[in-house]
């Protein structure tokens, strides 16, 4: 047994100690890849450890020399400026890290709505909020008591509606549970008593004495809500305490047990203090063998959470544009549906009142005959894994399916994109990762390599419907560690159109960085389409690249030709370099698929034009165009694709003449994202073009969304 075998076999920092992995006998694959790519690079300040990988691994790096000057200006734009990433990459391992003066950069916040408490969304996010922050590995300046109890006193304000939701539904329970008790008990005293007056006499002595205990009942309810809140206090901080020993991330089923156990104990103090005073009133109706207990309707007996807020309103939504949850640096994010909240909600409530049921049956012995262990802390909130508890059949209470794991993150899972509001639904995406970065410690090159990367673009893989403005999109991973990336939904708003109210592209406004790749290869994306969001003004000339450019007419970028489609593993700048003109921007769409038309290298001349028109006179279109919708700025504009002269195998000649040479082609294109039908109008031989009346399209109108029914209430009591 050798020494190597208790070294640590990845890089541990502990405070300012750095402990190095030892030089494997044997360069993996990712490990030469990277190593090969530094001595080629060969950064300043990374001269001692280049020499050192050429001294060790010989065989496979000792013939490995840095980038000439001439390879370098050889390069593609696309590989220069991945050549440009990584050199940054290198200088800010080179560059000793200042910690943030603000540690608020990640926080996701509630928005208040006016409408509704968001109960659950504001504990999601305080308890994500809370565990990221005490559990940053290099924090050793994080002030635990400090941070707990501001998590204490938040929960806290917020749980006030929630327990005055919950006293509110209480009350409208009580109000029908007396009021039947009494017609149920009228009803049995005439049956009773043959003699109407002698029975009538009887049951308004029934109601006079119930004044008295009805009226304490509910003039001591006023101050429930206030009552129970202050009581909470010392609640949630045992509980966020508990949960604390036993978490590193606060998964939603987390969420889902902590609201469960709160609410079991919010439905003991509400017991405590109910129960005396309706104990006059459950005496007066034993006749009829009236029973209310209040607990059982607090956690599942009452549709209390249906009756308030936005998530149970019978009314359609209003229009949602934008999300109540933001988090600080990153945008809006996607927050919770109705639907998903009352579920989430449920789930809750249903095993609040498992827990207490299980307690109390241990507590009774009624399990096994003989009483249970059980720990002090179990017998005040319930057996749930986020505590602590080992019980394999109680510890979730039917949350999660026991795989609520709230441990460490090994996996982040790739990068994710939603689509919110619009008034639509249903839209969806795969992200093209780009601008790969190998992560490293460069005081431990041989700990372990990780890949990070940016978004350059987005695959429709699902359209959507019904939406009357373009969603809101934003970017998500696991770990929460991908920042900086930015993009807008383009929506098809011509009402003729099959994709009407669908979502036809987007358009990536920043690429981002450190999203998780999952051990995703890096891929090549080509320019699908392009976005002339504004043409500028003031151009004589210009030059984007060699692949990709401008048509200038009266000073403005009109129209984009796109030589060829070359591969690029970043998203592409469209920046038109000119003496003259200023303000242009351009937008690239990225695509994994190359189109079907330049297959064959040998062909020369533009790829495709795309171009706006409106701006300038008819005649000076090529004379060979294709009709296709783009966006311009916020508002929908024709744009016209233009093709060679050269012949192609998608056209069709169907006549020609001596002077006239027509041409139509109805050319359908499937793509992961969109169907599009295509045409070319006339090309002309003169010098005067004649266009063509464009096809006729069927309306597409989506289908109404029927509205939803909502389920019925409970009760917790009986007769």
């Amino acid at each position: 047994m050798t020494n190597s075998q208790f070294l640590p076999k990845d890089s541990e920092k502990f405070a300012d100690k750095i402990f190095k992995s030892p030089p494997p006998e044997f360069l993996s694959g990712d490990q030469k890849s990277f190593f090969t790519q530094l001595i080629q690079d060969n950064p300043p300040g990374y001269e001692s450890q280049i020499k050192e990988l050429k001294n060790l691994y010989s065989g496979d790096l000792g013939n490995v020399n840095p980038f000439a000057p001439e390879q370098l200006n050889k390069l593609s734009d696309s590989k220069f400026n991945d050549f440009l990433r990584r050199s940054n990459n290198y200088a800010d391992k080179n560059t000793p890290k200042l910690d943030s003066l603000s540690d608020t950069s990640g926080t996701e916040i509630v928005l208040p709505d006016g409408e509704s408490s968001n109960f659950f969304e504001k504990v999601e996010s305080k308890t994500k909020n809370y565990f990221n922050k005490v559990n940053k590995v290099n924090d050793f300046t994080t002030n635990m008591p400090g941070e707990l109890t501001k998590l204490t006193n938040s929960i806290g304000g917020a749980s006030s509606s929630f327990v005055g939701q919950i006293s509110n539904a209480l009350q409208d329970s009580l109000v029908k549970f007396i009021d039947g008790g009494m017609s149920k008990l009228a009803a049995s005293i005439f049956s009773a008593n043959p003699i109407a007056s002698i029975a009538l006499g009887k049951v308004k002595s029934f109601q006079s004495s119930l004044i008295e205990p009805v009226g304490k009942l509910f003039s001591g309810m006023e101050c429930l809500t206030s009552k129970v809140t202050q009581a909470l206090g010392g609640v949630i901080s045992d509980m966020l305490t508990g949960m604390t020993k036993n978490m590193i991330n606060a998964p939603t089923c987390a969420v889902q047990q902590f609201i469960g156990a709160l609410t079991n104990k919010i439905g003991d103090a509400i017991s405590d203090s109910v129960t005396p005073a309706l104990a006059p009133i459950l005496s007066i109706l034993g006749p009829i063998g009236a029973k209310f207990d209040v607990k059982s309707a607090v956690l599942g007996g009452i549709d209390f959470m249906k009756k308030s807020g936005d998530l149970f309103k019978c009314a359609p939504p209003a229009k949602q544009t934008s999300s109540k949850k933001y988090v600080i640096d990153g945008g809006p994010k996607k927050d919770k549906t109705q639907k998903e909240s009352q579920g989430l909600l449920d789930q809750a409530l249903n095993a609040a009142s498992s827990a207490s049921s299980a307690v109390d049956k241990i507590k009774q012995g009624l399990d096994s005959g003989v009483p249970q262990q059980i720990s002090e802390f179990e017998k005040e909130y319930g057996q749930w894994s986020i505590f602590g508890s080992q019980v394999d059949e109680a510890t979730d209470q039917g949350i999660g399916g026991g795989n609520c794991y709230t441990g460490n993150n090994f996996s982040c899972g790739p990068a994710t994109i939603d689509f919110f509001g619009g008034t639509g639904e249903g839209a969806s995406g795969r992200v093209i990762l780009g601008s790969f970065i190998t992560k490293f410690d460069k005081d431990d090159l041989f700990g372990t390599l990780s890949k990070t990367a940016g978004i350059m673009g987005v695959e429709i893989t699902n359209p959507g419907e019904g939406y009357a403005e373009p969603p809101l999109v934003s970017f998500n991973d696991s770990c929460n560690q991908g920042y900086g990336a930015y993009a807008k939904a383009i929506i098809d708003e011509k009402v003729t159109s099959p994709t009407y109210g669908q979502v036809i592209k987007v358009v990536i406004l920043s690429e981002g960085e450190n999203y998780p790749t999952d051990g995703l290869d890096e891929v090549e994306a080509f320019i699908s389409d392009i976005i002339i969001e504004d043409p500028g003004s003031g151009y004589e000339d210009g030059i984007i690249s060699d692949d990709i450019v401008p048509i200038i007419r009266n000073g403005r970028v009109e129209a984009i030709e796109i030589k060829e489609q070359i591969p690029y593993t970043s998203l592409p700048e469209l920046f038109v370099e000119s003496e003259t003109g200023r303000g242009a921007v351009i937008r690239p769409i990225m695509s994994t698929k190359r189109e079907d038309r330049r297959t064959d290298p040998t062909q020369a001349g533009a790829f495709k034009v795309i171009q706006c028109v409106g701006t300038f006179p008819v005649s000076e279109v090529s004379p060979q165009t294709e009709q296709e919708s783009v966006v311009r700025g916020s508002t929908t504009a024709t744009a016209t694709t233009t093709s060679t002269s050269e012949a192609t195998e998608d056209i069709e000649t169907t006549t020609q003449s001596e002077a006239t040479t027509e041409e139509s082609t109805t050319t359908q294109q499937t793509t992961t994202q969109t169907q599009t039908q295509t045409s070319t109008p006339v090309q002309q031989q003169q010098s005067t073009p004649t266009p063509t009346p464009p096809a006729q399209q069927q309306q597409s109108t989506p289908p109404p969304t029927p509205p939803s029914t909502p389920p019925s209430g409970g009760g917790g009591y009986g007769y």
